[in-house]
Parts: structure tokens; sequence; C-alpha cells
């Protein structure tokens, strides 16, 4: 947090990244893939697509891309979430984060990945959020069959 405070998010995610990789059972670990996922979120908000390749280190520390160039623009899907095992709230709330933000981010995609997290963690404090994607995405599906197309606002 307070390297990306400090206008080195480059730096903060190489360093999450690498944590993640190389001690795979660490303390906090949902919490370093949750903070990380964020900073990249805000950094592809900030950054032009010709921007991407900044983050090409702490992409292969993650092994995955972080950031997927689409148009002009950069986008955040959820690479650092998707890494989160194990139960509890923190990792409900990646799973979430998974759902909305993952590729591909289509209506049909969106409400497929919104019902794998309610049959996972069908107690979840955020099955709400769930079945509200779930029940968008169906939406937008039913209404135009744009089951390719990107489900807004959730995937920019």
């Amino acid at each position: 947090g307070e390297l990306a405070k400090a206008g080195r998010a480059e730096a903060a995610l190489e360093l999450c990244a690498g944590y993640v990789r190389a001690v795979p059972g660490g303390a906090a670990r949902t919490d370093v893939l949750l903070a990380a996922g964020r900073i990249a979120e805000a950094l592809a908000a900030s950054l032009p697509a010709a921007d991407g390749g900044r983050l090409e280190r702490a992409s292969r520390l993650l092994g995955q891309p972080i950031l997927e160039a689409k148009g002009e623009a950069l986008r955040y899907r959820a690479a650092f979430e998707a890494l989160a095992e194990g139960t509890g709230p923190l990792v409900e709330e990646a799973g979430l984060r998974v759902v909305a933000l993952a590729a591909p981010c289509t209506p049909a995609d969106v409400a497929a990945r919104a019902e794998a997290f309610l049959k996972r963690w069908p107690g979840s404090a955020l099955a709400g959020e769930a079945r509200a994607l779930r029940a968008r995405g169906l939406d937008a599906v039913a209404r135009g069959g744009q089951a390719a197309a990107p489900l807004a606002p959730l995937c920019p």
C-alpha cells in the first residue's frame, strides 16, 4: 500500500507478485492478493494501453499477465484474486472480484462465474452480490442475446 501511495505502483505489484509466488503458504496471502488487485485495477485506469509493458516484470513474477490491453485502455482482469485459495471472507471477496472482473467478461461468462461462486459459497455474506451479478448477466443475455458483449459497467 505505501509503495502505491508513493507513486510506485509497479514496484508494489512486483513485490506482491514475488511474495505470492515465492511464499505460497505465507501469512496474509489473501490480503496481499486483494491489495495487489486493487492497486492493479487503479493503475489500469490511469495508464494508456501503450504503457502496459510497465508491468512486464510483475506479470512474469506472477506467472500471468496482470493487465490486458483493450483498445486504447488497459483492463485489470483479477489476475491476483484468481490465485486466492482456502476459505473465509477474504477468499470469498477475492472470488467475487473474479466473478466481476475476470476475462472473458461477457454477460454469459459473468453469470456462469457468479453461479460457480454461489455453488462454492452458498452461505457467503457476499451471496447477494453474486446473485445480483448473475441476474444482470442473465438479463443482458435474455434482452439482447449479447452473450459475447462486455457487461458494463463491470467489464470496462
